[in-house]
């Protein structure tokens, strides 16, 4: 693209600046895979789910305590991967440091694992109403990669839809840490989007427990 046409700059990006997106999209959405997406399914269909309800513990909260713990040193990871990057580019004069902004995107970071965690909930939580639901997550997880960022950054995507992903969580998954994280963002943007990055989390939160009550209801044990 950058060859053809003959420009320094694209959708915002210099190459060197959408190279860096791309590597950063790419790491934080390998390892912020929920385990719940394949496991609750699993549960609801195989019945498995009745064990975990007859002990005093909360299902969703045991398999957020497992992500979290499965997640951890893949998110250091992440972590000390995207600032040796940004370290790395800053040498280069491709991006200027900030050590404010590395510190402030690994907060984001755990917000946008944590809302990928609850969309992915509210999608595996239909394993309630749907007796298989692996083909619609695949389909699922695609569009959100897509819409959040994952590919490509969404401003390739003209303004207009940029506007539209401003009401959804899909924009503080990954554009809004990568551009704290290369200081694209004005202090006023910066805490804004991340006071915005919390009402979704609280939102979503709300929305899993809504679904969770109505599924439940909804669960018939079959299975071995």
């Amino acid at each position: 693209m950058f060859t053809y046409s003959g420009v320094d700059e694209m959708y915002g990006y210099s190459f060197s600046g959408m190279v860096f997106y791309s590597v950063i999209a790419r790491l934080i959405l390998t390892v912020s895979q929920p385990t719940i997406s394949k496991v609750l399914p699993e549960d609801i269909k195989n019945g498995t789910l009745s064990q975990f309800l007859l002990k005093p513990v909360h299902y969703f909260r045991l398999r957020f305590a497992e992500f979290l713990g499965f997640h951890t040193i893949s998110f250091f990871f992440t972590y000390i991967i995207g600032t040796l990057l940004i370290v790395c580019a800053s040498m280069l004069d491709i991006l200027a440091i900030d050590l404010f902004h590395v510190l402030f995107f690994g907060i984001t970071l755990i917000n946008s694992i944590i809302l990928l965690f609850f969309i992915y909930s509210l999608i595996e939580i239909s394993g309630f109403w749907f007796i298989e639901v692996g083909s619609a997550f695949r389909a699922y997880q695609v569009f959100i990669q897509i819409f959040c960022g994952g590919f490509i950054p969404l401003s390739v995507f003209g303004e207009n839809l940029v506007n539209i992903m401003k009401f959804t969580p899909f924009l503080y998954i990954l554009n809004y840490p990568i551009d704290v994280l290369t200081g694209d963002l004005m202090p006023q943007e910066l805490l804004f989007n991340f006071m915005i990055q919390i009402g979704w989390i609280g939102i979503l939160l709300l929305c899993v427990n809504l679904l969770w009550k109505r599924g439940i209801r909804k669960y018939v044990s079959t299975g071995d």
